[in-house]
């Protein structure tokens, strides 16, 4: 028994893999251009990008002449903002003034009030009295006198005042209605 030694043989065979060739589709040309030679298409473009940039021009120019105008009035807003600000400034001044001519108008018819009971009560206890004479009351009649004369000059006083406070507000109100865009008559203020 001979025993046959086969041997086998393994040869290796490559494995084969597969070749996959990507190919780009094409699409085809939009159907204006399928029946077109190259030079017709061109000239379309040209054609079309030339109406565009005409559009294009004509939109631009019209967007700058309305950026133009947003820019006019932003400027007339930021300097009616500022004459506003002014106003509302001269206003409380104003406002102060008129308060301090409240605050004189009323003392001084308070003081008006006193001066007359007083005056009444003068007279009462000088004829009341048999020591005073008829000239000691004629001097303090004349002393209460130049109170009051003094009294009625201030009081025409805060009246021309009150006349100038009204014509500055008159003024202010006219730059109001009329848009003025000056820059005031004046700081608006007076001492009393």
């Amino acid at each position: 028994p001979t025993t046959a030694s086969t041997a086998s043989s393994t040869t290796a065979t490559p494995t084969a893999t597969p070749t996959t060739t990507t190919s780009t589709i094409i699409p085809p040309p939009p159907k204006i251009y399928q029946n077109q030679t190259l030079e017709q298409i061109l000239n379309t473009l040209s054609q079309n990008l030339e109406e565009h940039t005409t559009t294009y021009i004509n939109q631009a120019q019209r967007i700058a002449s309305q950026d133009a105008i947003l820019r006019d009035s932003q400027r007339s807003i930021s300097a009616l903002t500022h004459n506003v600000s002014k106003l509302l400034h001269e206003q409380s001044i104003l406002d102060n003034t008129l308060n301090t001519v409240d605050d004189v108008c009323t003392n001084t018819f308070q003081t008006l009030e006193s001066l007359e009971n007083g005056i009444d009560i003068l007279f009462q206890n000088c004829m009341l009295n048999k020591n005073t004479t008829v000239d000691d009351c004629d001097v303090e009649r004349e002393h209460y006198y130049n109170i009051a004369l003094e009294t009625e000059t201030r009081l025409n006083q805060v009246d021309d005042h009150v006349n100038d406070l009204e014509s500055k507000l008159e003024g202010l109100l006219n730059q109001i209605g009329g848009g003025g865009s000056g820059s005031g008559s004046g700081s608006g203020s007076g001492s009393i």
